[in-house]
């Protein structure tokens, strides 16, 4: 998938705007794209993590809604799992953000 290979390739944040774009490619062709889904997710709150993001209520409530579709597809899938915890994190949410990042 492209939106993975990306996001292995990225160098940096200013990489991020092109991998989420890929990764919204492969929702168009599948909306029911765990993976898409989860990477769009990690992809969208990290500026919030790392403090570089112009909106972080609204960029964490997105990612939040994208990690909580993809659980809903795919309960077990742990790249889900990982995109609930990186939003758990930016919500300050840190005990529960281990607790979900080890399922």
């Amino acid at each position: 998938m492209q939106c993975l290979s990306g996001i292995n390739k990225s160098t940096g944040p200013d990489d991020f705007a092109a991998n989420i774009s890929l990764c919204k490619r492969a929702l168009q062709i599948d909306s029911e794209n765990a993976l898409a889904l989860s990477l769009t997710a990690i992809m969208t709150v990290f500026p919030v993590i790392t403090a570089q993001s112009d909106n972080p209520a609204a960029a964490t409530k997105l990612a939040d809604e994208l990690a909580s579709r993809a659980l809903i597809i795919d309960p077990n899938y742990y790249a889900a799992h990982s995109a609930k915890a990186w939003v758990l994190m930016a919500e300050g949410h840190h005990e529960e953000a281990i607790v979900q990042a080890e399922r």
